[in-house]
């Protein structure tokens, strides 16, 4: 807790992206395909985006073929760490749309 507010860490600061680098990864199974779609399906209930990047060509045909190009989306897929990065701050920055109101982030 912060002194003198009674706000946890936790409550201030949001987690909106969750960046995984598959460049270790060189081969993809079905049980790693399901892993990636359940944790992506918590992500996003939780309002968090979970963006890869680094796959290698075999990763990126196996999450083609599996459809878990387009469930994660593929403007959340790229080809190395800075511009993943780099595009999440950009998101970060921009303001947001909630109930059709342009808000800004806190």
């Amino acid at each position: 807790l912060d002194e003198g507010t009674n706000v946890s860490h936790h409550e201030r600061i949001k987690t909106k992206f969750i960046i995984l680098d598959l460049s270790p990864v060189t081969r993809i199974d079905t049980t790693a395909l399901h892993i990636l779609s359940d944790m992506n399906d918590s992500y996003s209930a939780r309002g968090i985006t979970m963006c890869l990047c680094n796959p290698t060509k075999v990763v990126m045909q196996r999450l083609i073929s599996s459809g878990l190009d387009e469930s994660i989306g593929r403007e959340n897929i790229y080809v190395d760490i800075h511009c993943a990065v780099e595009r999440c701050f950009e998101k970060m920055a921009q303001p947001s749309v909630s109930g059709g109101m342009l808000q800004e982030e806190k």
